[in-house]
């Protein structure tokens, strides 16, 4: 039966039928729309982002998606902080410290210290100049935590007063992915990395050559001991 032949089969239905179908097709769509709204209003949120303070990692109106659910700030983390205190709008930033850990910045190098240990910050675009006009406290406080942009010399974050430090309640949920522009297309890195403490590198170093001077040292002795065997006069060869 040819194309058109069934063009008309569908055409020539009655109208019930017709009426039928569509409304299978209306409830189907609907209910998939119910789903999907479901889905990003309790565990994702869409989020533009406005403004450069997160250069590099993101880009002003990068697109991006929150995961919302049971969400809990990580160090590393980037996350999207509703209006809090004296900010205007919604922000987005990286969480540098959470709950209970120590925090320390030193504006003369730009370096930020974490629990003592010094933050590996490969994703900043540029040494930190700019200090802010808030307190930076020595730990962070209960169910809180210290976020900065990567763009750290053009982030109104928690070196200012008018923000502080974050609670957890006014912490949306974490920056999980780019999906616009198309180009821009891929998953949001959650970066907690420490520079090597130069100590503890010395000692790693000191140790890895302990061990291999005692495998010398016990592959000497094996091949001493197969010598001595191998040297053992023979009774045949005794005078």
């Amino acid at each position: 039966m040819s194309t058109k032949a069934n063009e008309e089969r569908i055409f020539q239905l009655p109208p019930s039928r017709v009426f039928s179908f569509l409304f299978e097709w209306f409830e189907l769509i609907t209910q998939s729309l119910i789903v999907v709204i479901f889905i990003f209003v309790f565990f994702f949120r869409i989020f533009n982002v406005d403004g450069t303070s997160m250069l590099n990692t993101l880009r002003h109106h990068d697109k991006i998606i929150v995961q919302r659910c049971n969400y809990k700030p990580k160090r590393g983390d980037v996350v999207v902080v509703r209006r809090y205190n004296k900010m205007s709008a919604a922000i987005i930033k990286r969480v540098i410290a959470t709950a209970g850990q120590t925090l320390s910045i030193d504006f003369s190098t730009g370096k930020v210290y974490v629990d003592g240990k010094m933050l590996k910050e490969r994703y900043t675009r540029e040494r930190m100049k700019l200090k802010g006009d808030g307190e930076i406290p020595s730990v962070v406080p209960e169910d809180h935590c210290f976020v900065m942009g990567d763009n750290r010399n053009f982030s109104a974050d928690s070196r200012f007063a008018d923000l502080g430090v974050v609670p957890y309640d006014y912490v949306l949920g974490k920056a999980v992915l780019v999906y616009f522009p198309f180009f821009r297309f891929g998953k949001i890195e959650s970066i907690a990395e420490f520079e090597p403490n130069p100590e503890e590198a010395l000692l790693k170093v000191a140790k890895e050559k302990e061990q291999e001077k005692a495998q010398m040292n016990s592959k000497n002795s094996s091949n001493a001991i197969s010598v001595d065997k191998n040297e053992e006069p023979n009774e045949d060869d005794e005078e």
